[in-house]
């Protein structure tokens, strides 16, 4: 349903029925119009009663437009790329039958768009893997009529983070094969140690030394001094580690979900 409430009471003003189970949801025409995808069909609704206007066939498309825009333009998956789609408003009271294809794009090799926003004349779109890409919606004569490839704008330097934890005045990231420290204030990211291990978890020790762990297995659970950048083996548990945590000077971890550990780092014990 489509509800509308006064911000200043919380009173309920009117609801109607509309188009159920849409995603990417967004108003355009100065929120004349509502538009959802379900099911690989694009819905375009009217905000002032929730009627379903008019529907599009789509693949995996994605939704740019916002409440400032003054039509609906998508991001669509076709058989040989993409292509930027465009719905006309027509005075805030109808809308185009059919969408017209704005510009085609190649396919991005190994990857897909799966998301997009757009602002004036640029889109900018991200990617499953993490890449940005920048396109214009309004392409110059000379290439509307062919495929173009995307440039991305961002270079695909760090490897997906597994765990994050933080200190007084940094940041830790832990992917599969470094651990990176970023500070509160510029935002800089440095490599600190290697991963060697590839361990999955971390936990943070004392002001320049973390813990490095594997849940669900039977890792040794390492020492990590991101200063001098030695990694020391602390034990190795018996069974496989569900949750770990640290406490003063100790490491408390709990095996298979039937054993507590404490291991005193200053003893060794």
């Amino acid at each position: 349903s489509i509800a509308y409430y006064s911000m200043q009471t919380g009173k309920l003003k009117t609801k109607f029925s509309a188009e159920p189970g849409l995603v990417q949801v967004t108003g355009f025409a100065e929120d004349m119009f509502i538009a959802g995808i379900r099911d690989n069909t694009l819905y375009i609704m009217s905000a002032l009663s929730g009627k379903t206007l008019a529907s599009y066939n789509v693949s995996n498309a994605v939704i740019l437009s916002s409440h400032a825009d003054e039509h609906l333009w998508y991001f669509d998956t076709s058989s040989t790329g993409y292509v930027l789609n465009k719905i006309e408003n027509f005075g805030g009271k109808t809308v185009s039958l059919k969408p017209s294809a704005v510009m085609s794009y190649k396919k991005i090799a190994g990857d897909s768009v799966c998301s997009g926003s757009m602002q004036g004349e640029n889109i900018l779109l991200g990617t499953r893997k993490g890449a940005l890409y920048r396109i214009s919606n309004t392409p110059s004569d000379s290439v509307a009529d062919s495929a173009m490839s995307l440039v991305p704008l961002t270079e695909n330097i760090y490897d997906r983070i597994l765990d994050q934890a933080s200190s007084v005045t940094d940041f830790y990231f832990l992917t599969d094969t470094a651990i990176y420290e970023s500070s509160y204030d510029n935002g800089i990211v440095n490599r600190k140690a290697d991963n060697k291990d590839a361990q999955t978890k971390l936990s943070v020790f004392d002001d320049h030394r973390v813990i490095l762990w594997s849940k669900g297995e039977n890792k040794p659970v390492q020492l990590a001094d991101l200063s001098t950048k030695e990694i020391k083996t602390l034990f190795v548990p018996k069974a496989n580690i569900q949750t770990l945590r640290v406490v003063n000077a100790s490491v408390i971890e709990m095996e298979n979900n039937t054993t507590i550990n404490v291991y005193h780092t200053d003893t060794g014990m």
